[in-house]
Parts: structure tokens; C-alpha cells; sequence
């Protein structure tokens, strides 16, 4: 678990700065899931009912700014974890941009990109996603730049295959004005 909480930590340590592709197909997150809300954050997911999210408070000094650098850990168990970080950058006026979030990251994680990095349709602003892996690790991720802030959704796991609701975590993200 703590390496998937290192990878995290690593993924969001990087600045806002993915090339283009296609995206994957929408999967719809399972009826039984509970949405959960997090207003201070803007965002809004769907998780398993039994999951017990747990935000943890961080600021980073990116390019001599200070931002929010808040995550949120949805699942976290010793081969899986589905988190959602949260970089609020709307207090600055540095540039932002999210082509090279996802090799940054990987490059971070000392991992590679395995597959196209895919340029998604986003309401109000851009979104890439992408899978990794690096020797411990198979990672998904989506990387959103809404309103000045860098929502990075991932589901990471151990065990070389990504569960079966990988896709639906990611599908059911949303990022609030």
C-alpha cells in the first residue's frame, strides 16, 4: 500500500504541463455504487457502497507557486487503491497546460506509458488518459484541467491486470465549477 501511495504522491508532485489520441469507450459505474460529494474539492464520484474515502490536505510548491494539493484516497487496500487528486491552481496566474502530466508522471514513477496517451472530450476544459506500468505497479489514469484545476483520477493495483471497474471509477468522475 504504501507504494501505491508513493505513486500518488509522485504523479501529483508534478506540475501542470499529454499528446494526442483516441478515447476509450464510457463505462457506466454499477447501480449498487454510492456517489459521493466533495464541494471544497469539486468533485463528485461513484465508488463502491463500503468505500470510505479519506482526503488528505497537502499544498506543493510548484514553479514557485503554492497550490492546493489535496487527494482523495477512495479505496485503499494492499493491491488496489482508486484515488482522486486535486491541484487548485486558481489563485496564480502561471500558465497551464496538461500536454506532458502523463509522461512527467510515468517518468516520476519510473514506469513507462504503455499505449497511446488518448485526448478526451471534456466540458470546460481538456482531459487525457492513460495506462502505465512500472515494475510494481499497472496504473489507468485520467488527467482533467478544469477551471484552473488539475483533477488526476487513478486506480492502481499489484497484480499486473487493473480490476474490472477500473474504467467505471474513471467514467464516473466529475469535476464541478
Amino acid at each position: 500500500m504504501r507504494a501505491l501511495f508513493l505513486a500518488l504522491a509522485a504523479v501529483l508532485a508534478f506540475g501542470v504541463t499529454a499528446p494526442q489520441a483516441q478515447a476509450q469507450g464510457a463505462q457506466s459505474a454499477p447501480a449498487s455504487w454510492k456517489t459521493f460529494r466533495y464541494p471544497d474539492l469539486h468533485v463528485i464520484f461513484r465508488a463502491p457502497a463500503e468505500a470510505q474515502p479519506q482526503v488528505q490536505r497537502n499544498t506543493a510548491q510548484v514553479s514557485g507557486v503554492t497550490v492546493s494539493d489535496d487527494h482523495i484516497v477512495v479505496i485503499g487496500k494492499p493491491d488496489v487503491a482508486y484515488m482522486i487528486g486535486v491541484s487548485d491552481w486558481t489563485g496564480n496566474s502561471n500558465a497551464m497546460n496538461i500536454d506532458g502530466v502523463a509522461p512527467a508522471a510515468v517518468k516520476g514513477m519510473s514506469g513507462q506509458i504503455v499505449g497511446p496517451v488518448r485526448t478526451l472530450s471534456w466540458s470546460g476544459g481538456e482531459a487525457r488518459e492513460y495506462d502505465a506500468s512500472t515494475t510494481n505497479l499497472t496504473i489507468r489514469s485520467r488527467v482533467i484541467l478544469v477551471n484552473r484545476r488539475l483533477v488526476q483520477v487513478m486506480v492502481l493495483c499489484t497484480g499486473g491486470v487493473l480490476p474490472p471497474d477500473a474504467q467505471a471509477f474513471l467514467e464516473s468522475v466529475t469535476v464541478m465549477p
